[in-house]
């Protein structure tokens, strides 16, 4: 069986759709996007990669096995550090590898960078919509001055908890917005 091109991006988009679906309605109901949502994710992108593949190499695109686990790096990548200084949950860092895993290593890096963007401009409408705006900029600052300063004595920057809470976004919906807008303009740019 071959797979053609159009069909293969069709399936993998369905597939990706699907775990960043899941992912925004767990983490919105329950703040957490579990474990098996994650594996199921990864090894959907690892055996439709791998699928691909071998259906037809002559498919463009990041396709293999090799491709997906390189894009699962990336991503993983580049949301780590934010959960190392505590300002994003080990599920969402989980969750933009598995796109990683799905998309391949460069567009990895362009969805990462979109899913901050998103991020950014939801956090900013949640704390308009929530009216803590003035809490939220205030915590930014605190937060902002005490990594400067444990960056002065030589340590890593922690976030040790705002002093008074402005709300916490599911980030699953920054990540499948910023892939979804990063897809959207990039398939955009292929024509």
């Amino acid at each position: 069986m071959r797979l053609d091109a159009s069909t293969y991006a069709l399936l993998q988009s369905m597939c990706l759709a699907g775990v960043l679906a899941a992912a925004v309605v767990t983490d919105i109901r329950v703040r957490k996007i579990p474990n098996r949502l994650i594996v199921t994710g990864f090894l959907l992108a690892l055996l439709s990669n791998g699928a691909a593949a071998h259906w037809n190499p002559a498919l463009a695109g990041p396709l293999g096995w090799g491709p997906a686990v390189a894009g699962a790096v990336v991503g993983l990548g580049t949301l780590v550090p934010l959960y190392v200084i505590g300002a994003m949950g080990a599920g969402d860092v989980k969750l933009m590898a598995v796109v990683g895993a799905f998309l391949g290593p460069r567009a990895a890096i362009g969805a990462a960078l979109a899913t901050l963007v998103a991020g950014g401009v939801l956090a900013i409408v949640a704390a308009l919509h929530w009216r803590v705006a003035p809490t939220l900029l205030r915590n930014v600052r605190t937060m902002l001055a005490s990594g400067v300063a444990r960056l002065g004595f030589g340590e890593l920057p922690q976030l040790a908890g705002a002093p008074v809470s402005a709300g916490q976004l599911p980030y699953a919906v920054a990540i499948a917005t910023g892939t979804a807008a990063y897809l959207l303009w990039a398939g955009s740019h292929a024509l």
